[in-house]
């Protein structure tokens, strides 16, 4: 009786863990499309601070600065961010 109850525990920990995976919030994205009008030396990013941290673990100035690398890269860059403290 031991086992079973047991077994039980575990499958209904397993199926708890699963199903938070599942409904976790996916990562925002950026919208660079505004940005693909101007030359990418020439992006009038503006001069703030709000630093978002890019798929590749740097923290960027801003959302522009982000963009401006992506768009560097031809794309190559995943564009998820979070926005830091």
């Amino acid at each position: 009786m031991k086992v079973v109850g047991g077994l039980i525990l575990f499958f209904m920990a397993t199926y708890v863990c699963h199903s938070l995976e599942v409904t976790s919030h996916p990562l925002p994205t950026v919208d660079c499309d505004i940005y693909k009008k101007y030359p990418v030396v020439a992006i009038p990013c503006p001069i703030e601070n709000i630093p978002v941290c890019g798929s590749d673990y740097i923290t960027y100035g801003n959302k522009c600065k982000l963009c401006t690398e992506i768009l560097t890269e031809h794309g190559k860059k995943t564009p998820i961010v979070t926005e830091s403290d």
